[in-house]
């Protein structure tokens, strides 16, 4: 599926979803605007961007194994591992994040009212970042 909104990094919805927001049937009940839900999660993604921006020179995965931080103690070996691959993780957190952000803007991916009334902006979400990192971490 390319559409113009996912051409190049996604995210995966159905063709039958983008069909139905195409003929307008997937608008809704109690459907108000798009662009707070998409500029919030554009504001998101430019958040992971300015982390890349900062620390992708020094987080290469290589890193990890080098001699200088093999000799590291463990526990600060470990902080360091866990923050490369956090850094490996935010590359797509922005593109993925960026792309979904642009969806809702343009009005896809409203998937309805959840059971208090508020609108569900995820239907063509591909990740939770924050329950990627510290929810399912938890568990």
């Amino acid at each position: 599926m390319f559409a113009f909104q996912t051409v190049l990094t996604g995210p995966l919805f159905f063709y039958t979803d983008y069909m139905q927001f195409i003929t307008g049937e997937s608008n809704g009940k109690g459907r108000t605007s798009s662009w707070r839900t998409g500029f919030s999660k554009l504001l998101i993604s430019l958040g992971f961007f300015f982390m890349i921006f900062l620390f992708s020179l020094s987080t290469h995965p290589e890193i990890i194994a080098q001699p200088d931080y093999l000799q590291l103690p463990w526990w600060r070996w470990w902080l360091m591992f866990w923050f490369v691959i956090f850094m490996q993780r935010c590359l797509y957190y922005y593109a993925w994040i960026l792309a979904d952000g642009v969806c809702n803007i343009s009005g896809f991916g409203f998937n309805g009212l959840d059971k208090n009334g508020y609108e569900r902006w995820d239907l063509v979400s591909n990740v939770d970042a924050w329950k990627v990192e510290v929810i399912l971490a938890s568990q």
